[in-house]
């Protein structure tokens, strides 16, 4: 009996390595040159880690987010991402997005072909996606794998009612950025994933319960394959959707000798370490010079960490000896001498001089002679006499009221009265 359950795991573990490989086989082909070449005109690369790369759009406008710009179409794939940008065949339908709070959305090369790698959300109202982050990987028997514990912030994820969800461009019909919490708080988290004869399945929302809430049939689509990118452009008929998926031939066309990769002021959020997709095809990427480049960067590195070692330990030898040592002064001689000599002048008896003799004037007298025989008078000092003042008598309050009331009562006179009393 343990034999045969031994036999059966062996079986299992081996079908499962022959899909991995067959859909490897089959919708891989495409290299990280071939990526290059066609991605360099829309964007620039950066690299993050050692050997590791990834993509950057530059025209593109502000509050850009990927998966906005196109249509969703049900297929046999299941749910279809069908992008109006130029480089959308690659970056929505291979490789992994991540947004960075300084380099903002960062795309990371994978080889394995799929209909849309994304993550869905629902509500009542409204469904919603987001781009799966670098750290999901697809595996036939669990679907979809994060490698760490993952869980997307509600500004990666896009809503939109379910009236437009399968509408022409569902970039105009997204719900705002400031409503987008609100939404993720209150909805659920759905994912299905598929593989059925070396084809992945992203079936997402089910199709019954978008229908029921939207209120419209969605009919599936069928899919034709192509390997020539102009098909791709201007193609937009209803009954069928055209994938374009690079041929071997132009595979091998594109040889890229001189890889132009900006290195990254500052690291990122991102944490490498954790990242599993493109990792064998990351091993085999060989650009000149690289393992030189490395060695004298680890070399600067060792460098620069033993000089700055050196230089703590200089500054703690230096504050210990302030604090120990006493201060000393030296001595200042010619201060003192100086000093000393100033002090033996101050000591010195000033010299006596004699004051300028005075001299007199003759007083002139300007008196007249009758002034001089009259007999001088002497003032007398007498005291300062202040004025007297004298304090007003009040009225008293009784004999003002009496008045007043004599003066009401008394008979006014008229103006005729008054003028024959003045003609008398």
């Amino acid at each position: 009996m343990k034999k045969l359950i031994l036999i059966l795991a062996l079986l299992i573990v081996t079908f499962t390595l022959k899909a991995e490989t067959h859909t490897r086989y089959f919708h891989g082909g495409v290299t990280f040159s071939f990526f290059y070449s066609s991605l360099s005109p829309y964007g620039e690369w950066v690299e993050i880690d050692y050997s590791l790369y990834a993509w950057r759009p530059l025209r593109v406008h502000y509050g850009w987010n990927p998966y906005a710009s196109g249509r969703w179409i049900w297929t046999y794939y299941g749910w279809y991402w069908d992008s109006f940008e130029p480089f959308g065949w690659a970056v929505y339908h291979y490789g992994r997005w991540y947004y960075d709070d300084y380099y903002g959305w960062i795309w990371i090369p994978d080889y394995e072909w799929g209909p849309a790698w994304v993550e869905w959300r629902y509500t009542e109202d409204y469904v919603g996606w987001a781009p799966l982050p670098p750290y999901a990987t697809f595996s036939i028997s669990f679907g979809i794998r994060f490698s760490i514990n993952w869980n997307s912030p509600h500004y990666c994820w896009n809503f939109i009612p379910y009236r437009y969800f399968c509408g022409y461009d569902v970039g105009k019909h997204l719900v705002g950025n400031r409503y987008k919490y609100r939404i993720y708080s209150n909805s659920k988290y759905r994912n299905d994933w598929g593989y059925d004869g070396g084809k992945i399945i992203n079936r997402g929302v089910d199709r019954n319960f978008v229908e029921r809430k939207s209120g419209s049939k969605i009919i599936e689509r069928d899919v034709v394959e192509t390997t020539r990118l102009r098909d791709l452009s201007g193609n937009r008929d209803r009954d069928r959707i055209t994938i374009y998926r690079p041929g071997e031939d132009e595979i091998s066309r594109t040889r890229v000798t001189d890889i132009e990769v900006k290195k990254l002021d500052r690291r990122t959020s991102l944490e490498t370490s954790k990242i599993e997709i493109g990792r064998k095809e990351r091993e085999r990427i060989e650009i000149p010079n690289r393992e030189n480049e490395r060695k004298i960067f680890e070399r600067e590195s060792h460098s620069t960490n033993i000089k700055q070692n050196r230089n703590r330990d200089e500054i703690k030898i230096e504050e210990r000896k302030r604090i120990e040592e006493p201060k000393f002064e030296r001595p200042n001689y010619e201060r003192d001498r100086n000093y000393n000599r100033n002090r033996d002048e101050r000591k010195e008896e000033p010299k006596h001089v004699e004051p300028p003799t005075r001299i007199e004037k003759p007083k002139i007298e300007t008196r007249h002679e009758e002034q001089k025989r009259m007999p001088e008078i002497e003032k007398r000092s007498e005291p300062r006499q202040e004025p007297k003042i004298e304090r007003r008598n009040e009225p008293n309050r009784k004999e003002t009221r009496s008045r007043d009331v004599i003066r009401e009562n008394s008979p006014k006179r008229d103006d005729d009265s008054r003028s024959t009393a003045r003609r008398r």
